[in-house]
């Protein structure tokens, strides 16, 4: 465990590239390892611990926004948004930068790196294809399998899925609760989740804290909202 790992702020690739990360806990899904391995500048292995698993807030993790009151021109932001779904050559745009430059295609929508270009001065390495629309629309790398996207779409269909899917809790009656147990979680999450500090002495405290700042409350309230919401979706 890194000794400032509490502190840290570089994310993992810079630390693989100037040499000091050497495995780090990620989300893992088909194509996670290529991923890494360009951010990393170095091939990198993902070790599955758990089975694949769809949870209540997985549709809503990474969503877009048009903000109400200060976007100027809503309808078009929201033609832009949909073209991301639609449109290859804007997804892959955002996902790979400008071809020829960034990279260059091969068949079947592989690509690779143009010649003396790789991820480490390719200068234009975002790696979020989860990111940008509609995902099943971007090139894959030539060092990834080309089934990719077919083996995301199984992975997808076959993981286990919550009971819960579809439920979106509205935290507006603990706000005040959920404000606090926030700052509580930012204060300990970091050192407990790297081994930074010793959980026999932290993690009481946490907990303790947590229930100080109303965490029963909170929960209680979450929980009479799903048992709302799971009577009028059985």
């Amino acid at each position: 465990v890194m000794s400032e790992i509490a502190t840290n702020t570089q994310p993992v690739g810079t630390l693989y590239r100037s040499g000091i990360g050497v495995g780090h806990l990620s989300p893992v899904r088909p194509g996670t390892a290529g991923t890494v391995s360009r951010q990393a500048g170095m091939d990198m292995v993902g070790i599955p611990i758990l089975e694949s698993a769809t949870h209540a807030h997985h549709p809503t993790g990474s969503m877009w926004a048009i903000p109400r009151n200060n976007t100027k021109h809503p309808e078009k932001a929201m033609e832009f948004l949909n073209l991301m779904f639609v449109n290859e050559e804007l997804v892959n745009l955002f996902n790979w930068g400008i071809e020829g430059e960034h990279y260059v295609k091969g068949a079947d929508n592989v690509i690779s790196y143009p010649d003396g270009i790789d991820a480490s001065n390719t200068g234009y390495n975002v790696n979020t294809p989860h990111l940008w629309g509609n995902s099943f629309l971007t090139y894959v790398m030539d060092d990834e399998d080309p089934n990719l996207w077919n083996d995301l779409q199984e992975f997808n269909e076959n993981a286990h899925q919550s009971n819960a899917v579809g439920f979106i809790f509205d935290p507006s009656p603990v706000d005040t609760e959920l404000t606090a147990l926030t700052n509580v979680r930012n204060e300990f999450v970091v050192g407990l989740e790297s081994g930074a500090v010793d959980p026999e002495r932290a993690l009481p405290e946490f907990i303790q804290r947590l229930k100080d700042a109303g965490i029963d409350k909170y929960m209680e309230e979450k929980q009479r909202q799903l048992d709302e919401w799971a009577e009028n979706h059985q």
